[in-house]
């Protein structure tokens, strides 16, 4: 019996932009006449720990990752999506115990369901004889193929564009144009070599406006981020938050702000500067972040741009490439002009750090700092904007558009427990279906090679996915 699941993606490829082969997400729902129900799960059942070649591999529901600045154990679903919030858990003690033990609520939570999907999401398809050989389009490819080995995919009767197809496993990207539906039927059309047609039994999969997955490989979970350095001098960043009001001062300071060396770049917000009535703050915030940036260009040891196209943040970057960097204190202030200042400037480290080389893989042996910006690659971010940037959004062909945009629901991030800034998101120029989502790890991260991140939109998490971080000084 011919058979097909779709998943999420699992991984990603830096040099062409198409996912890598023979990847697959713990999510997946069955393509054929009937969908099973997958009953609760419960660490209190009769299920035993699973076992691969003789090997224990430990619980068959979930996996354990330590996290030792809080003495704590983290547990998380080996099952992706909402069927892992169901998994009970509880703990004991001996009566003479002297170490005490507590749980953090009854079940396991936060997971999203993974089978909803976003447009322009690149999708895979796991089953058995969906074709006769392997075949992937051309890695320069600036429009995808419909059809691979004789392998096509159907949402709503709409051929989508596919990267790669074999006998297991077919990627694809489902059709921007479902983005006003609620729900598609996908199926699988295959021309074998001996003449056969074979469709697959058409399943339901529901659309949703934004899903995000993070890209990853391996097969232990939580499996390895497809992340990468983002830069290859030292980094940091200030942000600019509140409300703009004429006479207020934001300053930054570049050195050590008790030293008579330290130099001071201040922006006076105009009246100008303020928003009309009815206009967001943001509006204000941009103007001041962008007088800022103008004058910290100035500085010899720094440069200065903006985090995103609408993040009201700065990000500064040593002018010396590699560790020489590393070390520029920086810090940021605001006085208001008459009581107390409307706008607020923040400094997420004291110093610049952690240059690397921009574009290298984030692994063990080469791991992201504490307070290190980072980019991860994903998918299912959603529409883009601005407009310019939205029209060049095109389903099956490389995304040509401005390389400063974002999706339209805003992106955020929690690593090792922590917020992540997401400075910013958007799709990659040259690829197509894949957004970079530019973070950066709180400062106070413990070393950690599986440190636990995910991304979200509103209520929809993304997988959850290890990145190696290594912390220079740990709190004492």
């Amino acid at each position: 019996m011919r058979r097909a699941w779709m998943c999420l993606p699992s991984a990603a490829s830096k040099s062409t932009g198409h996912p890598l082969r023979e990847t697959r997400s713990p999510s997946r729902f069955k393509a054929s006449a009937s969908t099973p129900t997958r009953s609760k799960l419960t660490t209190k059942s009769s299920k035993t720990s699973s076992t691969r070649g003789g090997v224990d591999q430990g619980d068959p529901d979930v996996f354990a990752t330590p996290n030792p600045e809080f003495r704590s154990v983290i547990l998380t679903a080996r099952m992706g999506g909402a069927p892992g919030n169901n998994i009970k858990y509880e703990v004991k003690t001996s009566e003479d115990a002297k170490l005490v033990v507590q749980t953090d609520g009854a079940t396991l939570r936060g997971g999203g369901e993974a089978t909803k999907i976003a447009p322009g999401t690149i999708v895979s398809i796991i089953g058995e004889n969906l074709s006769d050989f392997e075949a992937s389009a051309p890695p320069d490819a600036r429009i995808l193929p419909r059809e691979l080995a004789g392998v096509r995919v159907y949402f709503d009767g709409i051929q989508a564009p596919l990267y790669y197809v074999s006998p297991r496993q077919i990627n694809a990207q489902m059709p921007l144009n479902v983005y006003d539906s609620q729900g598609v039927s996908a199926y699988v059309r295959t021309v074998h070599a001996d003449g056969r047609v074979v469709a697959s039994n058409a399943v339901a999969v529901p659309i949703v406006q934004y899903n995000p997955g993070i890209f990853a490989e391996g097969d232990a979970e939580p499996r390895l981020a497809a992340a990468t350095h983002s830069s290859s001098y030292a980094m940091g960043v200030v942000s600019v938050d509140g409300q703009a009001k004429a006479g207020d001062t934001a300053t930054v300071i570049i050195g050590d702000p008790e030293s008579e060396t330290a130099r001071r770049y201040t922006y006076t917000v105009k009246a100008e500067d303020v928003p009309p009535e009815g206009q967001p703050a943001r509006v204000g915030l941009e103007k001041i972040r962008d007088g800022l940036v103008e004058l910290i260009n100035q500085d010899p040891e720094v440069r200065a741009f903006a985090a995103g196209i609408f993040a009201t943040r700065v990000r500064l970057e040593a002018r010396v490439a590699g560790p020489a960097g590393n070390g520029i204190k920086y810090s940021a202030e605001s006085k208001g002009g008459t009581g107390d200042a409307s706008v607020i400037l923040t400094a997420t480290t004291s110093e610049l750090c952690c240059a690397n080389e921009a574009g290298a893989r984030v692994t063990v042996d080469n791991p992201a700092i504490a307070g290190e910006i980072i980019t991860v690659y994903a998918t299912g971010l959603g529409i883009v904007q601005p407009e310019e940037a939205r029209q060049k959004q095109l389903t099956g062909e490389v995304y040509g558009g401005p390389e400063l945009n974002e999706p339209v629901e805003f992106v955020s991030s929690l690593c090792g427990g922590r917020t992540a800034n997401v400075l910013a998101s958007g799709l990659m120029p040259g690829t197509i279906g894949i957004y970079r989502v530019d973070l950066q790890l709180n400062s106070g991260l413990p070393t950690n090679p599986k440190t636990q991140c995910t991304i979200a939109q509103g209520f929809n998490v993304s997988n959850v996915v290890a990145v190696p971080v290594f912390n220079p000084n740990p709190e004492q």
